[in-house]
């Protein structure tokens, strides 16, 4: 029997995660998250999930959940995270990067030794690249830009110089439904939200920024999958299934919905993209089954529902 704590499991990714061990008999399964949600805190309880609702930055609050566990997926951190250089504000920046720094000592200083933690990292560490690059490997430099990207690297350094047993997840942009809470202010998401209801997507720049993606189920199953392997530790994995343009997800939405209009705008990007390899997770072992285009017909099919 292990005990597993989820951190931010609540949101998006980590109530997806928090959905494989439902009604678990082989694990004890925490959440803490710093947010309410009854509906969400609801589900999980009456499926054998428990949860406490406290914040990573009251070490003292947390140390005994972070004490107690043989795993941690530590998802905790500000997700409402500027995009470009001029939606950052030094009261967000500071947010950002205490609860991501901060909170996350507070969790390596905390636990045992013998416990593994798996960590995810994000794609936009490459975000200040200027020119495409593909096939970006674990090993090529990291470009930062803004906050939120400094925070993940910071936590990458931390982990791997003060955990002895690790697995760091870079993700790409995570896309598809979550019948726990799903995000739309992703572009996937977005644009199959608004193809669901017939509406116009803006393709800003003619949509040639390049994208590495990820669906949702994927992400919590290489969670699982790390946490569920003992011969692999101490890496960093790119955890990407599909590169795509941004106009290429938007045809894709157009194949599930007709009457959509696509908008090509000539408005400025922050850069043409880049797309990461996932050589080294296939390599590990782990095998991706959901696809962007699942994602879209998912969502597409789950509001038309809702609004019948």
């Amino acid at each position: 029997m292990q005990n597993i704590l989820i951190t931010g499991g609540l949101g998006y990714i980590g109530s997806k995660i928090a959905s494989l061990y439902f009604n678990d008999s082989n694990n004890n399964v925490m959440v803490i998250d710093n947010h309410v949600n009854l509906k969400t805190i609801s589900e999980l309880k009456s499926n054998g999930v428990k949860f406490e609702n406290l914040d990573i930055l009251d070490r003292n609050k947390l140390k005994p959940f972070v004490k107690k566990a043989d795993i941690i997926f530590h998802l905790a951190g500000v997700t409402s995270v500027p995009r470009t250089k001029n939606q950052e504000s030094d009261k967000l920046n500071k947010q950002i990067f205490e609860t991501a720094t901060v909170g996350t000592r507070n969790i390596l200083e905390e636990m045992k030794d013998s416990t593994k933690i798996i960590f995810p990292s994000t794609h936009v560490v490459f975000e200040g690249l200027k020119d495409i690059r593909f096939d970006i490997d674990e090993e090529y430099e990291t470009s930062s830009v803004l906050v939120y990207a400094e925070s993940k690297l910071q936590n990458e350094v931390d982990i791997s110089e003060y955990c002895s047993n690790f697995i760091i997840l870079r993700l790409g942009s995570v896309h598809g439904l979550n019948t726990i809470t799903t995000r739309y202010n992703i572009m996937v998401n977005l644009f199959a939200q608004i193809a669901a209801n017939d509406g116009t997507i803006n393709l800003h720049g003619g949509g040639v920024q390049l994208k590495s993606l990820v669906s949702i189920e994927d992400v919590a199953l290489c969670f699982k999958y790390f946490a569920e392997n003992h011969k692999i530790s101490n890496e960093k994995f790119h955890c990407v299934s599909e590169n795509m343009t941004v106009k290429e997800v938007a045809e894709l939405c157009k194949k599930y919905s007709k009457k959509i209009k696509i908008n090509i705008t000539d408005e400025e990007i922050p850069n043409f993209g880049y797309a990461l390899s996932n050589k080294k997770l296939l390599n590990a072992g782990f095998k991706f089954k959901n696809t962007v285009e699942d994602s879209i017909k998912d969502i597409i099919y789950n509001e038309r529902l809702s609004n019948d």
